[in-house]
């Protein structure tokens, strides 16, 4: 039987994941080879940890603490089955850092202004009314914007069927509204530019409730949602960790979010029928005769 060779774009965390997947569901007599290119001389994408040392005095004593920076995501929540499934299988468990509901790092949250600094933000309706963002001249158009929200007239055009989520938190609650707070909460979900950013893509939720508001989203979250066909079942393979996520927040790894990423590729470098090539630019795809995707790169 002729050997299957099949191709692996990106070697982010989907692309990863995706060549992990597939080889672990390929039958092991079935004869295929797996190609993952990067384009980049690293794996990983946005996801990328550096541990420094930060100066510390306690007591008086000279010292340091090790502190892990984050260039992408900080943090998961638990969710997301398809990860857990994923932390099991790379055995990955005894490496987490739990924050429980009642960690005072899953209550308090902050968001930095250049006018006055670190800024908590509220956690519910109750400390939204003592909240710093009530409290603060600089920050004072913000509560007004999204309690007016909701008598704002529908301004959505009618042809339109995307924009960017700056725009959208623009329309809706206004540009100041959308400069702090749209902007900070895409830098840090996605470290991504909320100009840039499809807002049906990454908060489709919030688009279709302003269609169910008649044009308002806070209206629209305050009306129950049309019932949904359940997706199909998925058989995770979770082991111990749906009764360990039970109570938590979000987590993270010791090491920080990389160590996924070093997992899983020591977990495809040690598969014999999978390659990685790093620095190689795919430049285009093209469709053969017998309708399978290829695309050699130059040096093939």
């Amino acid at each position: 039987m002729m050997t299957t060779t099949i191709g692996v774009l990106g070697g982010g965390i989907t692309g990863l994941s995706a060549a992990f997947h597939l080889a672990r569901r390929l039958p092991a007599a079935y004869p295929a080879k797996i190609l993952l290119f990067e384009k980049t001389k690293r794996l990983g994408g946005w996801i990328k940890s550096e541990s420094i040392q930060v100066p510390t005095s306690p007591n008086g004593t000279m010292g340091s603490h090790p502190v892990v920076l984050e260039a992408g995501p900080r943090t998961l929540r638990p969710r997301s089955l398809d990860m857990l499934e994923l932390i099991n299988l790379l055995d990955l468990e005894s490496s987490l850092v739990l924050i429980p509901y009642s960690h005072p790092a899953a209550r308090n949250r902050f968001v930095y202004f250049p006018e006055t600094g670190l800024t908590r933000l509220p956690s519910g309706p109750l400390s939204l009314l003592n909240s710093q963002l009530s409290n603060r001249l600089s920050l004072g158009t913000l509560l007004p914007s999204a309690l007016a929200e909701p008598f704002k007239p529908p301004n959505r055009p009618t042809a339109l069927t995307d924009e960017s989520f700056d725009e959208f938190i623009t329309r809706r609650f206004g540009p100041e509204f959308a400069r702090r707070f749209g902007s900070s909460l895409i830098h840090g979900i996605y470290a991504a530019d909320s100009r840039k950013l499809s807002m049906r893509a990454t908060f489709g939720q919030v688009w279709e409730a302003e269609n169910r508001g008649g044009g308002s989203v806070l209206k629209g979250f305050l009306r129950k949602a049309p019932q949904q066909h359940p997706p199909a079942e998925i058989d995770y393979e979770l082991g111990a960790l749906e009764k360990t996520m039970k109570g938590i927040s979000v987590y993270t790894l010791k090491g920080g979010m990389e160590r996924i990423v070093q997992a899983l590729e020591k977990s495809l470098r040690n598969d014999p029928r999978i390659e990685i090539r790093t620095g190689n630019c795919i430049h285009s795809v093209r469709q053969s005769e017998d309708d399978s995707i290829v695309k050699p790169p130059p040096e093939l």
